[in-house]
């Protein structure tokens, strides 16, 4: 978790280097972007990790609660925060301050320490005998990890500028621009996963890495998922898993966009949106396991969830303002 929390730091400070105003310079933007959506999602998965095996299956409804509180807080303060801080550096709609958003990010690196801070006092969870292995073989997966990643970014950041001359010829050619970009952008991932998987069975052979931990990593637990599911169930698992979200996802990133647009200030958007909104949900989350706990039903927590989103829907402030 500490390696995660330090590469997040490293990632936003990189990012916080670069003005996305100068384009010859995007690209480094573009890689700190994907280590740190590397280095975030590895530390939320070894925080589900040690959730569960910290606590006692009883007590999972209450370390989700936290989690989740924790994660809206983070949200507040990553969100909000941000957006206070820029305008308070003198970045405004139409008014566009590096230095301001650079402080802003600086600042943001700067709160991962509470973060790691926690990570240094908190126990280690003690584990059978049988399931620790060591460090040597954990360092020679993450090298070889480390070199796969290496290589899939590396197809997108060679390959970039050949993508775009392809879909504007393509998309010229053909008539249907947005077909052609959706089959290169297909294309251009199927090329950066061969590449991963080429990069990792020349590191096998090369010893980098004990085949049997690669394997009890990464492949038994693909496997052990479609054996225990069916491969029909699964596949609706995964689509499920993969698509649910979608809709969040490009609202967040297009929101901003859309209020900005409205003429709304940094300072609107974060009290109406990043805070108020936020809060019912972290309201939500604390809901649910609490009947869940009171009820001892399974339907409980479904319920609850459901009860809280309504009252997150109904709470949450729907941002208008009447058009000249």
């Amino acid at each position: 978790m500490l390696l995660a929390q330090l590469l997040i730091i490293a990632s936003i400070v990189a990012m916080a280097m670069v003005d996305p105003a100068d384009t010859e310079r995007l690209k480094w933007m573009a890689l700190a972007a994907v280590a740190l959506g590397f280095s975030s999602a590895t530390q939320d998965i070894v925080i589900d990790a040690y959730r569960i095996e910290a606590a006692e299956s009883r007590l999972q409804g209450m370390m989700s609660a936290c989690y989740i509180a924790g994660y809206r807080v983070g949200m507040i303060v990553a969100g909000a925060g941000a957006l206070f801080l820029a305008s308070g550096f003198g970045s405004a709609v139409g008014a566009y301050d590096y230095a301001a958003w650079q402080m802003a990010y600086l600042i943001m690196a700067g709160v991962m320490g509470v973060g790691v801070m926690t990570t240094l006092m908190i126990k280690e969870v003690s584990l059978p005998q049988q399931a620790r292995t060591s460090l040597r073989y954990h360092a020679e997966l993450l090298l070889l990890f480390f070199f796969c990643v290496i290589a899939f970014v590396s197809v997108f950041f060679f390959g970039g500028e050949v993508a775009t001359v392809w879909k504007q010829t393509l998309g010229d050619y053909t008539g249907h621009p947005y077909v052609m970009n959706f089959l290169v952008e297909v294309l251009l991932l199927t090329t950066a996963i061969l590449a991963a998987w080429i990069v990792s069975r020349v590191g096998l052979r090369a010893g980098i890495s004990d085949p049997v931990m690669v394997d009890e990593t990464y492949i038994a637990p693909v496997k052990e998922f479609f054996q225990r599911h069916g491969v029909k169930t699964s596949l609706l698992l995964l689509a499920l898993i993969g698509s649910y979200r979608i809709s969040d996802i490009v609202l967040g990133v297009i929101s901003n966009v859309f209020y900005q647009d409205m003429t709304f200030t940094k300072d609107e958007i974060a009290w109406a949106v990043k805070t108020f909104g936020v809060i019912m949900a972290v309201f939500g989350g604390f809901l649910w396991p609490v009947i869940h706990a009171l009820w001892r039903n399974p339907d409980a927590a479904g319920w609850g969830n459901t009860v809280c989103r309504y009252e997150f829907a109904v709470h949450r402030p729907g941002i208008s303002r009447a058009q000249p």
